[in-house]
């Protein structure tokens, strides 16, 4: 009886952080898909009499042909929208039923000001990573950056924006507030960056392009995410790279963004290998990208308050 108890619970008491993580797994491969087919399902139901009566479906619901692109990269943005939207009021719910965690123990705490300084710092320290990968990868004639010249672009840089803002939110309360929750009776901020880490490069795997590069380099993503999360105790300044990391690689420099492809201010053309180019991943496949996540990872734990001590308070 004790072993069988012992396999479900520590020594405290506590449930297991491996049963409290597969929670997660169980949010993002179960839950989160019935609900996005469910909300997708009836939004298409309501809007299907107004796309009909202005000609962009058929009776039979088939696209027009003139609006097909168009329609697809729209409804791109609607659904990632929604999925993560979904995936973030999911995360708290779940956080507060099971792990009895409320949104500020998820990451979510500290007053306006604190809040918006960590968020802008995290905005400036994606951008400014981003762009060094990308400066490396043209100076080492991996890719031609151009003008994209692409018509209505800023409504659809809006759009973007607004899906990324939506993805950086929905993700980070995923695998850093959520995640990090759930482990944080380990104790062990190194198991803890590195097991989420690589847990955030395999979600990535079903993406487009998806190469040995990119699970690298969004593994150390989410390290570093990780990393930033346990340090300041919060989510913000993760959601402010995350957020910068992928609008400023898509939608600003040019490429795919972990394989998806979005409209943008500038084109980066690929004119090198995809080891140095990053090849149809984007930017996150490139070995050069590597080099810079790795001198910024090395940098934060080698910084001024190192490893944090006590996950479990701060999360």
């Amino acid at each position: 009886m004790n072993t069988i108890r012992m396999f479900f619970w520590d020594q405290e008491g506590r449930v297991r952080w491996g049963y409290k993580f597969l929670t997660l797994v169980l949010i993002l491969e179960l839950l989160l898909p019935v609900l996005l087919l469910f909300v997708s399902g009836f939004g298409l139901a309501v809007s299907l009499p107004a796309l009909r009566e202005r000609g962009i479906v058929d009776a039979a619901g088939i696209l027009a042909e003139e609006y097909r692109e168009t329609a697809e990269e729209v409804w791109t943005i609607c659904a990632l929208s929604i999925q993560n939207l979904l995936l973030t009021g999911l995360c708290l719910l779940f956080g507060r039923l099971l792990l009895k965690k409320k949104p500020g123990q998820l990451g979510f705490r500290g007053g306006l000001a604190l809040g918006a300084k960590e968020l802008g710092l995290g905005l400036a320290l994606g951008t400014g990573l981003l762009l060094a990968a990308a400066l490396l990868i043209i100076l080492f004639g991996g890719a031609r950056i151009e003008v994209s010249g692409q018509e209505n672009l800023s409504l659809w840089l809006l759009g973007y924006l607004v899906l990324f803002m939506l993805v950086g939110l929905g993700e980070e309360t995923a695998f850093r507030g959520y995640a990090i929750a759930s482990m944080a009776q380990t104790e062990n901020p190194t198991l803890i960056c590195c097991f989420t880490g690589l847990i955030f490069g395999l979600a990535h795997s079903a993406n487009s392009s998806f190469s040995m590069m990119g699970f690298v380099n969004i593994s150390l993503v989410g390290i570093l995410l990780a990393l930033l999360a346990l340090k300041t105790g919060r989510l913000w300044m993760a959601i402010g790279f995350h957020i910068a990391w992928n609008f400023v690689q898509g939608c600003i420099v040019g490429f795919t963004v972990s394989g998806m492809e979005t409209k943008s201010l500038f084109i980066m053309e690929n004119t090198g290998s995809a080891l140095i180019s990053g090849g149809g991943f984007g930017a996150e496949g490139s070995i050069l990208t590597t080099v810079v996540l790795a001198a910024a990872l090395g940098a934060a734990v080698l910084g001024r308050k190192g490893l944090p001590h006590e996950p479990e308070k701060s999360f």
